[in-house]
């Protein structure tokens, strides 16, 4: 899902390496090929099946070589949804029995949250953690 605030409208092209195939909104769509147009600040669903990487769903008609980002400038992207504090001395917090927990808290509805990350509460694992 691409949050709505992400979506200026009009015609994207979406692009990938690899074998999958994509459909956009539920509409199958082509590597290199255009969206009909899309609504400004609505939720786009971007969906794969198959083996794919380097995706890249842009403004215009025109797919352009890959935007490879720093990692740095990723983590603070994603950190907008969630943020997971490691510091066990400094900001963790005790339940009634003295057990030291990470404190875990979505900064931002998480769009399209099928995996439940927008419930999250303190100290309850991540659902891909549970049963560790």
């Amino acid at each position: 899902m691409i949050e709505g605030s992400n979506i200026e409208g009009g015609v994207y092209t979406l692009s990938w390496v690899g074998a999958g195939t994509a459909s956009v909104n539920g509409t199958a769509i082509a590597n290199g090929a255009q969206t009909a147009s899309l609504t400004a600040a609505a939720n786009v669903t971007v969906k794969f099946v198959g083996a794919v990487s380097k995706v890249q769903f842009e403004l215009g008609s025109v797919a352009t070589p890959f935007e490879q980002r720093h990692p740095t400038l990723e983590l603070m992207l994603g950190r907008r949804y969630y943020y997971r504090n490691t510091n066990a001395g400094q900001g963790a917090c005790r339940d009634g029995l003295g057990v030291q927990r990470d404190q875990r808290r979505v900064l931002h509805p998480v769009p399209g949250d099928d995996a439940g990350l927008s419930n999250i509460e303190f100290g309850q694992p991540l659902p891909h953690q549970r049963g560790r």
